[in-house]
């Protein structure tokens, strides 16, 4: 994973001539070194607790005991360090300045492969040593876990509000959405962890298309800016239909796969096998999260469809931006019309590794 973080950084400062990459590198370089360290301070922990790394001997060593100080250091640094990896608020203000100041297609990359990546390392850690092993004060972490999802979306979402440049809605976006991952955390059930896997599968697709957009029109001379999205439905019809389509679906509107997935995911934090209504409140505000996304998201629907711009020239994309952007298109409406299939793949994953726990 480290090896990953720190070639990505080299990835953020690719545009040499821009002070804004340079910068954006600088500061995740900073930021991910601080959160190493954290993370190898936890590990540190857990191994002078245990005397082992390996993940099955930690679990089965914490199983049934007491929560000692040295695991509650060890929980918190490694939520730190690993909190950076996904952009999980406090440890998310690295994310807008890094993907604005990156190159595009890096910041798509940042956005779907490096937080997937973060997000399985959250899974076999916190899922396999604190939360499966069922630890004397499990449900407090599980509370915790639901606390810190209902957090980030808030402030995901509320901050994305105000953004005029859209890498930097896209990024805070990115963050509201690790919110809603943590949700399977949270619930900590088989059928959390398949909707959890099954929403990153779809995330990928949703928030990949939105950025090849924005990427392919930088290449032809369109700004950042949502006011520069100014009557782009009439310059470039299927490059808005596209973007509209990503944008409803990261917002959740049926029958596209965002909504399937977060259907699933909603409900897994209802129906969690006890009823006790434990997760009601999350899924409340994960609903009402989802409707305030929509405002920035109608924002950038609204330019693009309703607004007049001041140019009127055609815009035709390269053909290998149009091929990416319309594969992104295929799977967002065909796992929005054919979940299951998909769910079906998700849960086999995730029985494989509930296994373990």
């Amino acid at each position: 994973m480290e090896l990953a973080s720190i070639t990505s950084y080299a990835l953020v400062a690719l545009k040499k001539n821009d002070p804004r990459s340079s910068e954006a590198a600088v500061k995740y370089m900073i930021i991910g070194g601080l959160s190493t360290g954290l993370t190898l301070y936890g590990m540190s922990l857990i191994y002078g607790a245990v005397g082992s790394t390996n993940l099955a001997d930690i679990a089965a060593a914490f199983s049934g005991g007491d929560f000692t100080w040295v695991m509650a250091v060890a929980f918190v640094t490694l939520i730190a360090g690993y909190g950076f990896k996904i952009s999980a608020v406090p440890f998310h203000m690295w994310a807008p300045d890094v993907y604005e100041g990156a190159a595009t297609p890096v910041s798509s990359f940042l956005a779907t492969g490096s937080k997937k990546m973060g997000m399985v390392v959250f899974m076999k850690i916190f899922l396999l040593i604190f939360v499966g092993a069922t630890l004397a004060p499990s449900e407090e972490i599980q509370m915790f876990f639901g606390i810190l999802a209902a957090i980030t979306m808030t402030v995901g979402n509320v901050v994305a509000i105000s953004q005029t440049n859209i890498k930097r809605m896209l990024a805070y976006s990115s963050i509201a959405q690790a919110g809603y991952l943590m949700i399977m955390f949270a619930v900590a059930t088989e059928f959390a962890l398949a909707a959890g896997i099954f929403h990153m599968i779809t995330h990928v697709f949703m928030k990949g298309g939105a950025f090849i957009i924005v990427a392919a029109l930088i290449t032809k001379g369109l700004g950042e800016n949502i006011s520069d999205y100014r009557g782009l439905a009439k310059r470039a019809p299927w490059v808005a239909f596209a973007m509209t389509l990503f944008l409803f679906s990261l917002a959740g509107i049926p029958p596209l796969a965002g909504f399937a997935s977060k259907f699933f995911l909603f409900s897994s934090a209802i129906n969690t096998g006890v009823m006790d209504g434990t997760w009601v409140w999350l899924v409340a505000v994960a609903v009402i999260n989802s409707a305030i996304s929509l405002y920035y998201y109608a924002k950038v629907v609204k330019a693009m469809v309703v607004d007049e711009g001041t140019e009127t020239k055609k815009i035709k994309l390269p053909t290998s931006y149009a091929i990416a952007i319309g594969a992104c298109v295929f799977f967002v409406i065909l796992m929005g019309i054919l979940p299951g299939f998909f769910l079906g793949l998700c849960e086999s994953a995730a029985s494989a590794f509930w296994a373990y726990i």
